[in-house]
């Protein structure tokens, strides 16, 4: 960890503002347009590196251990089972942005905005971001989930990653969810992926019910 001055650090190329809460990640975007998406972020030239919006030039202990100097503290989070969970992840809500510079000019989206859902490729709705601290994976020689898997952000609720969205995106539809071209830089532009800590922390909660069928009388 190299101290940068102000209660600034960096770990590896994550910059860490401690009295922002905030920590800047560098990266570049992996796919945009009909790739299919289970990822916000992973690590560059990891596992599901083919299914992620961005990669991010941080291995999955760098961004642990960046998330935990913010504040974050998986003895608070509570983890999915198993991915594709229906299950909601409860801790510590991190708001999420990108932003890079094209011509001159800075840009920052939410997380939400730089993807997009279904066919009619919709705009998501605001959503919570959970820090869920990732896993130790006994039967890998206790190896850590998120380096093993390359995983950092995702929306499937993949207990691997360090940050999951809470309601998920796309469970159980798979190829529902593509980065939004019309909004983010093509794919292999730099970009930064920010993570800020809220101070705000949700509880666990079970998937939500099916909606109810009509009943039609005769």
């Amino acid at each position: 960890m190299k101290p940068l001055g102000g209660d600034r650090y960096q770990i590896g190329n994550i910059v860490v503002d401690k009295r922002e809460r905030r920590i800047t990640v560098p990266g570049h975007v992996a796919h945009l347009g009909e790739a299919p998406l289970e990822y916000l972020a992973v690590t560059t030239h990891g596992l599901k590196a083919y299914e992620t919006l961005l990669e991010a030039d941080a291995s999955g202990s760098e961004f642990n251990l960046a998330l935990i100097l913010i504040g974050f503290d998986s003895a608070l989070s509570t983890r999915p089972d198993m991915q594709f969970d229906r299950r909601y992840p409860g801790g510590q809500v991190a708001d999420i942005q990108v932003r890079w510079t094209l011509a001159g000019h800075t840009q920052t989206v939410s997380a939400e905005d730089a993807l997009l859902s279904d066919a009619q490729r919709k705009q998501l709705p605001a959503g919570r971001w959970i820090y869920i601290g990732s896993q130790i994976l006994k039967a890998n020689y206790g190896r850590y989930g998120a380096d093993l898997a390359g995983t950092l952000v995702g929306f499937v609720h993949d207990p691997n990653d360090v940050v999951e969205h809470r309601a998920g995106l796309g469970i159980g539809r798979y190829g529902s969810i593509v980065g939004n071209t019309a909004l983010m830089p093509p794919a292999g532009s730099a970009v930064e992926l920010i993570l800020t800590a809220t101070g705000e922390r949700v509880a666990p909660g079970p998937p939500p019910a099916p909606p109810a069928r009509a009943s039609h009388s005769h």
